[in-house]
């Protein structure tokens, strides 16, 4: 056992599949963050974030009960690039500041030798320089389309949003110490992630 845990980031397009590939980080021992938890833990919790989120998108943002509606949000930053990089410069730094007090807390009260962390905007946040790795899940288009209805039950037009407003995966691939390929079968993915988990904690 190594005394201060690795630190791997996991990014990808929407739909790529980066939960799946966490998910096989868990079964192997290492303990996962996911960011997009952390967003909705900051819309519920963070009342500054809130006010600032209102004043930024209007009060048509809020649910009933008062919280972050990230549908109704979503509608106004996919549809405006402005709209998204503001919301970005809103959201990122508190992420960030979260993402960090977590591993802190993860490796001062548990005994894992890795911690991954799911950061779908990471290069976008400039966070690159916070993990000791960065791993990219890719998978083709219209796989991850398929995903996505199916998951969100967005529409095409939605889903293509998304995806064009984020950074394509070969300028992301630039920064990643592995890709891993996320358009075969569970087996052929796990695999992968056994062989980076095998390679990072020696």
């Amino acid at each position: 056992m190594i005394e201060k845990p690795v630190t791997l980031a996991i990014t990808g397009g929407i739909g790529s599949g980066k939960n799946t590939v966490g998910e096989h980080f868990t079964e192997l021992g290492a303990k996962v963050v996911d960011s997009d938890i952390i967003v909705h833990y900051l819309y519920d919790n963070d009342e500054k974030l809130r006010r600032e989120l209102i004043t930024a998108f209007g009060p048509s943002v809020l649910r009933e009960d008062g919280g972050i509606d990230r549908k109704k949000l979503a509608e106004q930053v996919f549809t405006c690039d402005k709209n998204l990089e503001l919301l970005n410069r809103i959201v990122h730094p508190k992420v960030r500041d979260e993402i960090k007090k977590r591993i802190s807390e993860i490796s001062k009260n548990t005994h894992v030798n890795c911690i991954v962390v799911l950061v779908p905007l990471l290069i976008e946040a400039n966070m690159i320089n916070d993990f000791d790795k960065i791993i990219l899940v890719t998978t083709d288009d219209h796989i991850r389309i398929d995903r996505v209805k199916k998951r969100n039950g967005l529409t095409e037009k939605e889903i293509k949003a998304r995806i064009c407003a984020q950074m394509p995966d070969e300028e992301k691939k630039r920064f990643a110490h592995f890709v891993v390929d996320n358009n075969g079968s569970i087996e052929q993915t796990r695999k992968q992630i056994e062989f980076i988990y095998n390679n990072v904690i020696q």
